[in-house]
């Protein structure tokens, strides 16, 4: 017996060799495993502004979202496909969409001059106001025509002592990007959100 099973482990380790040897070939031909990529967005910030429409402390709080969006991968749709929303598999925001936008809004209002004070519900302070709302849509769209990001967002601005809706607002943008790349795409996000803010602001009355 010992006769006869000799060329079979010969055959068995012969096997064993050359599968490592396709393994490391497959590996190689295949190339680096992909990188993961995060991105922020930058919002220039306003002039000054000294004509304060809230005269107290306005909370920002953020923005409610779909289940898609509220983790960090970056999503898209094909112009072909209007209904199908996809999620690219290496491009992330480097914060969820509406924690990122939350910040960006309150360093534009702040810059704005809104209100006395502008904060986050985080700072546990007494404010007068209230800013609510919900990301309608936060996508790159691709296709047969230019690229381009469309941005929406409902804005709702209460004041706290007696629920008084003060402002009750959608607000929607489409900027074209300049090429196909995410790195496009961020840029124009930039562009739509700082319209958007800029409307914002200008909208809010006095109270």
């Amino acid at each position: 017996m010992r006769l006869h099973d000799r060329p079979t482990h010969r055959i068995c380790g012969l096997h064993a060799i050359l599968g490592l040897g396709a393994l490391l070939l497959s590996s190689c031909l295949s190339g680096p495993a992909p990188t993961d990529h995060y991105y922020r967005i930058q919002v220039a910030p306003p002039a000054p502004g000294t004509n304060r429409a809230l005269p107290g402390t306005l909370d920002v709080d953020r923005l409610r979202v779909e289940a898609i969006a509220q983790g960090r991968r970056m999503l898209y749709r094909d112009g072909s496909r209007p209904g199908e929303v996809v999620q690219y598999n290496y491009h992330h925001w480097a914060d969820p969409p509406n924690v990122m936008i939350q910040s960006l809004l309150v360093d534009y209002l702040r810059s704005a001059g809104v209100a006395e004070r502008v904060v986050t519900p985080g700072v546990h302070v007494d404010s007068d106001y209230r800013l609510t709302g919900r990301l309608v849509h936060f996508e790159q769209i691709l296709g047969s025509g230019d690229p381009r990001v469309l941005v929406e967002v409902e804005i709702a601005i209460v004041r706290k002592r007696g629920d008084e809706v003060l402002l009750l607002e959608t607000y929607r943008e489409e900027r074209e990007a300049s090429g196909r790349s995410v790195n496009d795409a961020v840029t124009a996000y930039g562009a739509a959100l700082e319209a958007i803010f800029g409307r914002l602001a200008a909208d809010i009355p006095s109270a």
